[in-house]
């Protein structure tokens, strides 16, 4: 899924737009147009909302300890990641290019130790 921030709220990108069905899945348009992915940070409530270069980070009020859990719950669904390998296999590997992105900001983002560079 990619997101952008409007007025501090989080909007996710439409199915459809100026006519293009299937918006929402082209990732070289997304990107041009300034979407981003979402990058999950702490538990508990949604402090805010922080738009990074890349990515967007939805911070929570308890801060980020457990690199794995916050890793799960940033990768995309097991589902979503089944049907990218699926369509990257009949040839289109569009969907499965964005989750490969995606797993790098979440690896670069939250790191396997707090303190790690």
């Amino acid at each position: 899924m990619m997101y952008k921030l409007e007025n501090g709220k989080l909007v996710e990108a439409p199915v459809v737009w100026k006519g293009i069905v299937g918006y929402n899945k082209n990732l070289d348009r997304l990107v041009a147009d300034g979407w981003k992915p979402l990058i999950v940070t702490g538990e508990g409530e949604i402090v805010k909302y922080i738009e990074h270069g890349d990515h967007i980070e939805e911070r929570h009020s308890v801060p980020p300890y457990d690199y794995r859990a916050l890793r799960a719950k940033a990768y995309p669904p097991l589902g979503d990641v089944i049907d990218a390998i699926c369509k990257a296999y009949e040839g289109d590997d569009t969907e499965l290019q964005a989750i490969l992105a995606q797993r790098n900001i979440v690896k670069a983002t939250i790191k396997k130790e707090p303190d790690a560079d």
